[in-house]
């Protein structure tokens, strides 16, 4: 556990002897088990995710696809993926199917973990992504209070919630939303990136309000307790550090989309489209259980979404690394990714972080060529068209 801990904060909160702690350093999150206090329940080890996300997804999971955004513009401005996710629960709550979601919090020192919102009206306040990695299961016992509760997290969030449900026999209770993700990033990384760009350090523990991706140019945005703001791009955050600070489970996951969920949703990459200027991307949502494909169909009707043939195909398409990565775990790829998260230590040198990101370019090309492969094969065993 301790050299394979992703950090979801599970165990954590799980263990009734309060013996394990969850930590990071500079290979990612860790958890830290007091010996003294340990009675051996062996309850960390049967709902720990690590086993799960280590199982390649299966396509064939995938009942029907869609693409679009929100209309509403307020929800696009501070929220990922088109506003789809933040649409999707203030409809559950609208109508009363849920009375609680667990989403993504942050503590005044931008720390990130998941806790309970209760009502419509606060699902905005925690939209958007954050980018590295979190406690988003710490509060998971809270679930037991509530009728009805929309857990949403990334792929391994989601296995980690399963075994949850399941050691607790509280699966009817739980709407399974995940994220797609690529590879975790890590406190670490997203402190000294920001402390670079605009001064701030969030360790003074003085944030307020924290959006990942805020507005049209897509920055990250904080203000603290006494009304001062600072922002930087999102893309520059992508480009800095991306893989340098990845948490070393998350290059050893398998999971990408979250399928073992009922309904999970990220960006469509390979539909950008560019309105005066601002580039603006899609929401590729897949649906994998008969109630997420309900929600799916209710969400079409409410939002600007369409339904597309040859759904795999298209989650394929919309993750031209992640699929790479993660589906077809190329191991020499990831050894290589392994190497140039050592060698960020010499980034702040200019010319060597130049050089370190041309060697992670090369690397995520060779991504980006296995995953056309990938679809190249899929394509000709199902006759698809070339469109896709």
């Amino acid at each position: 556990m301790d050299k394979e801990c992703i950090g979801c904060g599970l165990c954590e909160t799980m263990c009734h002897k309060q013996a394990i702690t969850i930590g990071e350093n500079r290979n990612g999150s860790f958890c830290t088990i007091d010996k003294e206090l340990c009675d051996n329940c062996s309850v960390c080890k049967k709902i720990c995710p690590i086993e799960n996300i280590k199982i390649q997804e299966n396509l064939s999971d995938v009942q029907h696809v869609a693409v679009g955004r929100s209309r509403d513009e307020n929800v696009v401005k501070v929220s990922a993926s088109g506003g789809i996710v933040s649409e999707l629960l203030i409809y559950l709550f609208n109508t009363e199917q849920i009375d609680a979601a667990i989403v993504a919090h942050f503590d005044e020192y931008a720390n990130i973990y998941g806790d309970i919102i209760e009502s419509a009206n606060d699902v905005l306040r925690h939209s958007g992504s954050y980018y590295h990695t979190s406690k988003q299961l710490i509060n998971v016992n809270k679930v037991r209070k509530y009728k009805k509760v929309a857990v949403v997290g990334l792929p391994c969030h989601i296995e980690g919630i399963i075994n949850y449900c399941h050691l607790t026999r509280q699966e009817e209770k739980v709407i399974k939303i995940a994220l797609f993700c690529t590879v975790g990033r890590t406190y670490e990384g997203f402190r000294k990136f920001f402390k670079k760009q605009t001064g701030f350090d969030v360790t003074n523990g003085k944030v307020k309000k924290y959006i990942s991706r805020y507005s049209d140019k897509k920055l990250i945005h904080i203000e603290d307790d006494v009304g001062n703001v600072y922002e930087c791009p999102d893309e520059l955050y992508k480009f800095s550090m991306d893989f340098f600070y990845a948490n070393k489970s998350c290059l050893n996951c398998r999971k990408l989309y979250g399928l073992s969920a009922d309904i999970c949703i990220g960006d469509a990459w390979h539909r950008v489209i560019e309105k005066n200027g601002i580039k603006e991307k899609m929401a590729i949502i897949s649906a994998n259980t008969t109630y997420g494909s309900q929600l799916l169909d209710i969400l079409q009707k409410n939002l600007s979404l369409e339904l597309v043939d040859n759904g795999p195909l298209e989650l394929i398409s919309s993750q031209k690394y992640g699929v790479g990565l993660k589906q077809l775990h190329n191991e020499r790829i990831i050894r290589g990714l392994a190497c140039i998260r050592m060698l960020r230590y010499f980034n702040e040198n200019a010319l060597m972080h130049r050089v370190n990101c041309r060697i992670r370019g090369e690397l995520l090309n060779r991504l980006a060529l296995d995953t056309e492969k990938r679809k190249q094969k899929l394509k000709a065993k199902w006759n698809a068209p070339e469109g896709l």
